[in-house]
């Protein structure tokens, strides 16, 4: 049995003079609270203290305007739903001429870009289409690296359908 060296912990310096006080985070000190009865601060102005109570019509107003802005957010989140289901939609195509102008050594070879997409582009990761990004697609899923045919069929078969993200 071997035994334990102690090392000695060093001892606190001695205190000479205050040191100077930390401004690297000087906007995150607490402060005092301001006097707010001389007003606000300069070049701020103050809302008028006679301002009218709410009244049941102004109520009604504010409940239609915020009705409005509801209802347009909803359109817009709609749209951006719907942008969203034609991505994933368009992604599942597979698009010979793209992978051709994508991969110029594909027509070099004289395969026909989908049998070489099928044989070799699927397990290196080749893109098959603008839209879908195989290795964006495996960042979002790393479990499907362990899908061997390659992750743009594994967005077909399974992906798509249990609405997995593209990126």
């Amino acid at each position: 049995m071997t035994k334990a060296t102690q090392t000695p912990v060093p001892s606190a310096p001695a205190a000479s003079a205050p040191a100077a006080p930390d401004t690297t985070h000087a906007s995150l000190r607490m402060r005092p609270p301001r006097d707010r009865s001389a007003g606000p601060p300069q070049g701020m102005v103050s809302p008028p203290n006679n301002a009218p109570a709410a009244t049941p019509v102004a109520a009604q107003q504010h409940r239609a305007v915020a009705e409005q802005v509801v209802q347009a957010l909803q359109v817009q989140a709609d749209r951006v739903e719907q942008q969203a289901l034609k991505e994933r939609q368009d992604a599942i195509f597979f698009d010979g001429q793209w992978y051709l102008n994508a991969y110029p050594d594909i027509g070099a070879a004289g395969m026909e870009p989908v049998e070489h997409f099928l044989k070799y582009g699927a397990q290196e990761k080749r893109n098959p289409n603008a839209i879908f990004n195989s290795m964006a697609y495996l960042r979002a899923n790393p479990d499907v690296a362990a899908f061997g045919p390659g992750p743009f069929l594994h967005y077909v078969c399974f992906g798509f359908r249990e609405k997995r993200p593209l990126r």
